[in-house]
């Protein structure tokens, strides 16, 4: 149990360390505590497309449902401890926090975990939603150790909602905290409804959306014999990872758009990416998934996508290349596709945020 002792004592340093983070930042940005303000903590702003979309979407979401009474306002991951100390002069009722949604809940990602940490430490008292998110512990003693410390947080929280973007992670919010638990879709789904229709595809083209990094179930081997098959397949076979972009922090919409037109620019998308899958569902492109080590592909499409056809799930790891062929054959194949209708599953956030404006009118 040394290991669960020694992240118990560095979740106890990281508190000290942003507590002198909060204080050693002088940096002023002129709320006025006479107006309501939605704060949206760790917006991305950095190179991966599929968190921008979650900052874009959630942003996008909030200023529909709840822009005429909220001034919104993104805070980007790097800038957490600069907003705290002038939050907190704001009177409670005239704030909401939002933390992002995504899939960095949990024990992989400590770099967004420990400000979140920080976060229901120090809004406890506020109303705090967090976004459509999966949440994933594994088995190490660490991880055991920030479970209990999520919980604790959790279940000392006055008014909080966690989302959980698929049925996995609502099993597992429901299982280890007393908050108030919502299922929705991840928050890119809703997106879908600001995409203007084009069906310019290249029908002899597919896009490869593939990942590089510690989430990645597929082997090389397997990705190379992949590669080697679309460029006999395809006249055209685009590399368009999600991380694969530049950028800069005045060009996330025209970086979004763009991506999003390439995509309806093919005939078909193969991914081991999560959004990959999503962003290739809202512009209508077939696609065929694989997936990741973790259940957020699995648990997503299982969730929301169960009886729509434009999107197929194929694991690595029990299947072999000729099968992949099949199924690609098969997806260019269909004349029509079904979809499925996601809109409506986002009135449940809906309806929390307009309670909480409500409540604070009741003040």
């Amino acid at each position: 149990m040394i290991n669960y002792y020694k992240e118990k004592l560095k979740i106890r340093l990281d508190y000290i360390r942003a507590g002198q983070a909060v204080l050693k930042s002088k940096k002023s940005h002129g709320l006025n505590p006479t107006k309501k303000y939605a704060f949206i903590f760790f917006a991305a702003d950095y190179n991966n497309l599929g968190d921008l979309a979650i900052t874009i979407s959630q942003q996008k979401f909030l200023q529909d449902t709840i822009g005429t009474q909220y001034t919104i306002i993104e805070i980007y991951e790097s800038e957490t401890f600069d907003w705290i100390s002038e939050i907190k002069t704001l009177p409670i009722q005239n704030v909401l926090i939002t933390l992002i949604g995504g899939g960095n809940s949990g024990s992989l990602y400590d770099f967004i975990e420990k400000p979140r940490r920080y976060l229901l430490r120090t809004f406890r008292n506020y109303k705090i939603i967090s976004f459509p998110q999966t949440i994933c512990f594994d088995d190490s003693e660490q991880s055991m150790a920030i479970k209990e410390e999520f919980t604790r947080l959790a279940n000392r929280c006055d008014d909080l909602t966690l989302i959980a973007r698929e049925k996995r992670s609502e099993q597992v919010y429901l299982s280890i905290t007393n908050a108030h638990v919502l299922l929705t879709p991840d928050i890119v789904f809703s997106y879908k409804k600001y995409i203007t229709k084009n069906d310019n595809r290249n029908p002899d083209s597919v896009a490869l959306i593939l990942r590089d990094d510690k989430e990645k179930l597929m082997t090389s081997t397997f990705q190379d014999g992949l590669i080697k098959l679309c460029k006999k397949r395809f006249d055209t076979v685009k590399y368009m990872d999600t991380c694969d972009i530049e950028y800069h922090d005045d060009n996330t919409q025209e970086l979004l758009n763009d991506y999003l037109k390439k995509l309806q620019s093919v005939s078909l998308v193969i991914t081991d990416r999560l959004h990959g899958m999503i962003l290739s569902y809202i512009t209508d492109t077939p696609c065929i998934v694989f997936s990741n080590n973790n259940w957020k592909i699995k648990s997503t499409y299982e969730t929301w996508l169960r009886g729509q056809d434009i999107v197929h799930v194929f694991n690595p790891e029990n299947s072999y290349l000729g099968e992949l062929e099949s199924m690609i054959n098969t997806t260019l194949n269909q004349e029509k596709h079904s979809i499925v209708d996601l809109n409506d599953r986002f009135a449940a956030i809906r309806s929390v945020l307009e309670e909480k404006h409500n409540a604070r009118n009741s003040h």
